[in-house]
This record gives C-alpha cells, structure tokens and sequence, in this order.
C-alpha cells in the first residue's frame, strides 16, 4: 500500500509517500515495515521576506536501510527534514 501526504512550509509545498518495504527475513506475521520519501517545491516565493538560497526542488531519497514500523512517522520524517533542508535555505 502506497500512502501519501501534502503539507505547506515557508511558500514550499512539501509532498511525501510511503510503502511498505520489509527487510530481508521478514516473515508473514511480522509488524509490517514502510519506507520513505518525499520532495518540496517552491509554489510562492513571497512567503518569505528575505531571499533563498535556491529555488529549486529539493529531493528526499527513500533510505532502504531507515524503515519506520508506523507509516504516518515515516512521513512526518521526511517531512521534517524536508522542512529543515528549507530553513536551511533561507538568507535573513
């Protein structure tokens, strides 16, 4: 199952997806395991008063090797270094 999600930061639209990804062994019956990904894109410039680094996309690779057992924390992961790749952006 493929999940999905869209949040707004700082004029950025953040997207993710997850899915689950069981690591060798795994056997049927075991918590099943997701990984991750996302990308952000600048949708309005303006949101911030001052200038940007770069504007262009910024891509968050799957890590096969970082697998979440909760997809929803696998996303708010990547989410959040997403936003944290943003701030890092940012030019007072």
């Amino acid at each position: 199952m493929a999940c999905a999600m869209r949040t707004y930061h700082a004029g950025w639209v953040i997207s993710t997806a997850c899915w689950e990804e069981n690591p060798p062994g795994w056997q049927p019956g075991d918590a099943p395991h997701y990984c991750a990904s996302g990308k952000a894109q600048l949708v309005d410039p303006d949101a911030y008063s001052g200038t940007w680094l770069s504007k262009a996309d910024i891509i968050a690779p799957a890590d096969k090797n970082n697998l979440f057992t909760d997809s929803n924390l696998a996303q708010a992961t990547i989410a959040k270094a997403l936003r944290e790749m943003i701030e890092a952006l940012k030019v007072p």
